[in-house]
């Protein structure tokens, strides 16, 4: 166990534990090589001996070092090393920011000034750019994981489940990674998060910030994600300003081609509403490119459409009613596959608040905790891990409905009886081969696996069809088990 005053690598002194999230503790240490003041985020005890969690934190490092920006934390090392007493100890060492979570600040003041919400969007969304336009997706967007310094300046903290494209196999394992209450529609169906997932995240800190509280807040982090899937967002204080409200309305979009087409406008929009929050700012009208920000697109003054909030009548309702069915079939397998989930090794990611938990995707956890269908019992708690202060307070409590409560489409969902021959395929990513061939044959579909010598040991990396897709029973389920040669001897 680490204590004050323990030195690591033989050149930085611990002088505090300062935070942490479920993948390390950090600390407030002293370089004494350059005698300045650092962030020491240290890899858990646990998880100090498993190759893939220390890949994963070397991964944090090479994504955040990778980024040069204002707007993101700087990384300056990251080490291993064994205690005096034997234990291994992985570290990475960044710059220590002094300020606070922008979740504190709402936690205290509540609602922002319009102009001060949109400085502060602009400064993320700006710090965002520039990570996708190197390939990494946040995937975690929260105020916990923005820090603001004295002088107002916004830094972006907490890359630990970033997705790297170079990282591939470490990354597709099928965990539905985020935290709930900040999650893209896309994130809470199980679906692979892109820029504009991190664009919506980062529209539902803009709601919060102007009108006190998140979006969507439910009794479990489930019935929240449902929530970003179905749900319209309510409607801003009828003290913003209209242009503001297309502007949010634009980031919460339920289909990614309705955002913003790259952070780097939404942050151009948000300085120009920062100065001048009456004044209509142009809209986007081209698709966006989910899978980054390099390609420019054109866009023009318009008022951004909001099919989510009102269907229209015919084909496009029936669409919109199938959509909402299928989405309500995710999350449901999500949660009637808590107990394949809890066989899953896995980490719970930049967690916000303390909650006695158990393992498996189907506990019941705050809605500002990350979703991650691969969690172990217990985990950690606190801020972004970059943060000078200690743990953070939740954000503003607000009167919570229970899951029964939750408002529904003007059009009740079906859902599949009993005599409907198709069933969704359960999700096996990231479970063991005989734990994916046992969860599909109890369903009564049959696995096809194949093999690939690259990746995690043991694993599933893929399936075909996937999770979201109602198939009968008998259909033949493709899986691909990553492992080694020597691997996963049954």
């Amino acid at each position: 166990m680490l204590r004050p005053g323990d030195v690591l690598g033989e050149r930085y002194r611990l002088t505090g534990r300062v935070g942490g999230g479920g993948m390390g503790d950090v600390w407030a240490a002293v370089d004494l090589t350059l005698g300045r003041k650092v962030a020491v985020k240290v890899l858990l005890a646990r998880y100090a001996d498993e190759a893939d969690f220390r890949e994963r934190f070397r991964r944090e490092a090479r994504a955040i070092a990778s980024l040069e920006s204002p707007g993101i934390v700087d990384v300056y090392d990251y080490d291993e090393c064994r205690l005096p007493g034997g234990d291994a100890v992985s570290y990475l060492i960044m710059q220590f920011i002094e300020g606070d979570p922008l979740s504190r600040r709402l936690g205290s003041w509540g609602r922002l000034h319009v102009a001060d919400a949109m400085r502060l969007v602009a400064q993320a969304a700006e710090a965002l750019h520039v990570a996708h336009e190197a390939g990494i997706i946040h995937r975690d967007i929260k105020p916990g994981n923005m820090l603001v310094r004295p002088d107002g300046r916004l830094v972006l903290v907490d890359f630990g489940i970033a997705r790297d494209p170079s990282a591939a196999t470490l990354t597709a394992t099928g965990a539905v990674l985020g935290t709930a209450t900040y999650m893209s529609p896309e994130q809470a169906s199980g679906l692979r998060a892109t820029a504009a997932s991190d664009i919506y995240s980062l529209g539902v800190v803009a709601h919060q910030a102007l009108s006190g509280e998140p979006p969507f807040t439910a009794d479990t982090p489930f019935v929240v994600a449902s929530m970003h899937v179905r749900q319209p967002p309510p409607p801003l204080p009828a003290d913003i300003p209209e242009p503001v409200r297309e502007f949010v309305a634009t980031c919460l979009a339920k289909e990614p081609s309705h955002r913003w087409p790259n952070a780097g406008q939404m942050s151009r929009a948000a300085r120009r509403l920062a100065d001048r929050p009456n004044q209509t700012v142009p809209m986007p009208t081209a698709v966006i490119a989910t899978g980054g920000d390099r390609r420019p697109q054109a866009s023009r003054p318009v008022r951004p459409a909001a099919p989510e909030r009102e269907p229209r009548p015919g084909a496009h309702r029936r669409d919109r009613r199938r959509r909402q069915w299928i989405a309500g079939i995710v999350v449901g397998v999500m949660v009637l596959l808590a107990a394949a989930a809890t066989a899953v090794a896995g980490e719970l990611w930049g967690q916000d608040t303390p909650t006695d938990t158990g393992g498996g995707i189907g506990r019941h956890l705050d809605e500002q905790q990350p979703i991650d269908a691969h969690v172990p019992p217990g985990g950690d708690t606190g801020p972004g891990p970059e943060s000078s202060a200690s743990a953070d307070p939740s954000a503003p409590a607000s009167e919570v409905p229970s899951a029964s409560s939750v408002p529904s489409s003007s059009t009740p969902s079906p859902s599949p009886s009993s005599s409907d021959p198709s069933k969704p395929v359960p999700s096996v990513v990231g479970m063991t081969e005989d734990q994916a061939r046992r969860t599909l044959g109890d369903e009564g579909f049959v696995p096809e696996v194949a093999y690939t010598g690259e990746g995690t040991p043991c694993t599933v990396s893929e399936q075909d069809p996937g999770s979201q897709d109602p198939m009968p029973p008998g259909t033949t389920v493709r899986i691909t088990v990553q492992r080694t040669a020597e691997a996963c001897v049954s």
